[in-house]
């Protein structure tokens, strides 16, 4: 799958909007400065129909040097976190659910009882349909 670069973005952003390159750049850097600052200010950032920015800070811990197996201490740090939002969730998995010849998605392992009451349940449906009744 080919990346698209900052310059393609622009690119597209100018010809879809009708504003020249220039400007877009500028909105678009201004754009990413802006989340990086309030990023760096501890704040989440949300971008509606988009994802979140997520900022989480861990704390320090012990950790385990693997070559000399000596106890290290690994500093407490903020890690940025983005969650997807279900809209774009949903418009990704459209796309790729067209794009795919076949399905590689994990089927759900239901719980035995369920599946035993699932199977009695589409038995009841199809005789009903078939004009034949339960305690016939």
């Amino acid at each position: 799958m080919a990346s698209i670069s900052k310059t393609d973005l622009v690119t597209h952003i100018s010809c879809s909007s009708g504003v020249d390159k220039a400007t877009v750049r500028k909105i678009f850097d201004s754009s990413l400065e802006a989340i990086k600052t309030i990023l760096e200010a501890g704040q989440e950032v949300r971008l509606i129909g988009f994802g979140s920015f997520v900022p989480q800070k861990s704390k320090e811990r012990q950790g385990l040097n693997l070559h000399t197996k000596e106890k290290i201490t690994i500093p407490a740090t903020t890690r940025l976190r983005f969650r997807t939002s279900q809209e774009l969730k949903d418009r990704i998995s459209k796309t790729t659910a067209r794009s795919a010849k076949t399905s590689h998605q994990k089927k759900t392992v239901q719980p035995k009882t369920e599946q035993v009451k699932a199977t009695q349940t589409e038995k009841r449906k199809t005789l009903t349909l078939q004009g034949k009744s339960k305690n016939a």
